[in-house]
């Protein structure tokens, strides 16, 4: 029963903070795979949960807002740098930086920018894969170090 528990704790932890999570998975004592896998079902289920979270709470609120009272558009700096991320990076990159920005924040952009593509789901089921594999093989030299040193530490004598 603990193991299901950390795993489901470790499932919504890559769906959050995707950087984090294979470190930690490691540093607990699960295998690499395993770590593989977690991290990737934990990314794209957080993925989707936070896309379609966010198309909602998006169209919600436009709803809200109304279309009647418009007025003219003004490009701040701002709307200018969205526009920028969307045209120059679209689906795939946004999704590419999740590591960097967080699962949800990737999501949330999307959804913004991308309401209703269906094919949204499966760019981050494509662009996960070698993030989730990469991740867990990056962290396991940073993370052997510290285990050593913590265990050094806290070893009765």
């Amino acid at each position: 029963m603990s193991d299901v528990l950390g795993i489901l704790f470790f499932v919504f932890f890559a769906g959050t903070k995707l950087l984090l999570a294979p470190g930690l998975m490691l540093a607990a004592g699960y295998g690499m795979i395993k770590t593989m896998i977690i991290t990737y079902i934990g990314a794209l289920l957080g993925a989707i949960v936070f896309y379609y979270f966010g198309v909602a709470i998006f169209g919600w609120f436009d709803e809200l807002m109304g279309t009647a009272d418009k007025k003219k558009t003004v490009f701040t700096k701002k709307a200018r740098t969205m526009v920028h991320v969307k045209i120059r990076y679209g689906i795939m990159g946004i999704a590419a930086l999740a590591p960097i920005i967080s699962i949800p924040v990737s999501a949330l952009i999307v959804a913004k920018f991308f309401p209703g593509k269906h094919k949204v789901v499966g760019v981050y089921a494509v662009v996960l894969i070698p993030i989730s594999i990469l991740l867990p093989l990056l962290s396991e030299p940073v993370i052997q170090p510290i285990i050593h040193l913590i265990k050094s530490i806290f070893q009765a004598h």
